[in-house]
């Protein structure tokens, strides 16, 4: 069974729902603090963030921000 592509958002996406640069969003791709996938292995630099993985790291800045 293959996820929809509602199920997934881009960098580009991730950026604008968090007010974030892209930069930033690649670094924490790069650290592992947000996960992501490759979704399309002949073109190398197109992943895509799971909603569940970009939750997450939303509640884990909120944290952070609070503490």
């Amino acid at each position: 069974m293959e996820a929809s592509e509602d199920e997934y958002y881009t960098i580009n996406e991730v950026c604008t729902k968090l007010k974030l640069s892209r930069l930033t969003i690649t670094r924490a791709i790069r650290d592992g603090r947000l996960k992501a996938i490759k979704s399309h292995p002949a073109k190398p630099g197109r992943v895509r963030i799971p909603v569940a993985a970009y939750e997450q790291y939303e509640r884990d800045r909120a944290i952070k921000a609070a503490s």
